[in-house]
């Protein structure tokens, strides 16, 4: 029966079986092209067109010059209005967060600009490391209009979904993100949160979100691990 099947798709079912059952591991380096070229017997593009197809569904990373590792996980974050702990816990993993900093203050003019209210009035602002079965894999930063959330830092954000707490208890229901993406070179602090080193590559995600009434809930400008996230866009 495998003889029907292309060498590719023996490759790929190969890697993937391979990494479900551990051998191998989260983070560690694969095979090189070459070898697997030898234990199938075919071309290096053949190898390459199956590592491809594992690198975009996320089985998958490269590193220049070092090779193809297994990615630590993969969270595939839709572009759709889901908050962070919803997709966890569909992933099957437990969120959490470490609050770096929640606190009062005047926004920067773009952001009161982005939140339409005036620059003068005070916002929330939270940030935290966003977390998934305690493995760091997002830096979150929160802007939100004080005089439409009185009360908000009354709540704790380390187990507790923002998203839950503005639905239930302010009757602001997130229908609509208006968000870009693009890739950083992250270093310093936040790399250290991240990658555990000084740099590494990131996806930055910042914008609005907007409730039924296109009125601004809240602006947010996050990073998050280059290596364990896909977004899969849908457009409807």
């Amino acid at each position: 029966m495998a003889e029907n099947i292309p060498i590719y798709q023996q490759i790929t079912s190969y890697i993937k079986e391979y990494i479900e059952t551990g051998i191998y591991q989260k983070g560690n380096i694969i095979p090189s092209e070459q070898e697997f070229c030898n234990q199938f017997n075919t071309s290096r593009m053949t190898v390459r067109k199956a590592i491809d197809e594992l690198v975009n569904d996320g089985y998958l990373y490269r590193i220049q010059g070092r090779g193809t590792f297994v990615s630590h996980w993969v969270y595939r974050k839709s572009l759709e209005v889901l908050g962070f702990s919803y997709h966890m816990k569909q992933l099957g993993y437990t969120p959490s967060s470490q609050i770096i900093s929640f606190e009062i203050n005047i926004p920067q003019p773009s952001i009161a600009e982005r939140l339409k209210i005036l620059p003068t009035e005070n916002v929330f602002y939270l940030s935290r490391v966003r977390m998934a079965d305690l493995e760091p894999i997002a830096i979150e930063n929160v802007y939100l209009p004080e005089k439409r959330f009185p009360g908000l830092d009354t709540y704790s954000f380390e187990e507790n979904s923002l998203y839950e707490i503005l639905k239930t208890k302010y009757n602001a229901e997130v229908v609509l993100k208006q968000e870009k993406i693009h890739a950083v070179m992250v270093a310093g602090h936040d790399a250290r949160i991240l990658f555990g080193k000084e740099k590494g590559v990131g996806m930055r995600m910042n914008g609005v979100d907007f409730d039924a009434n296109m009125t601004p809930v809240a602006y947010a400008d996050s990073i998050y691990h280059g290596t364990k996230y896909i977004f899969d866009v849908i457009f409807r």
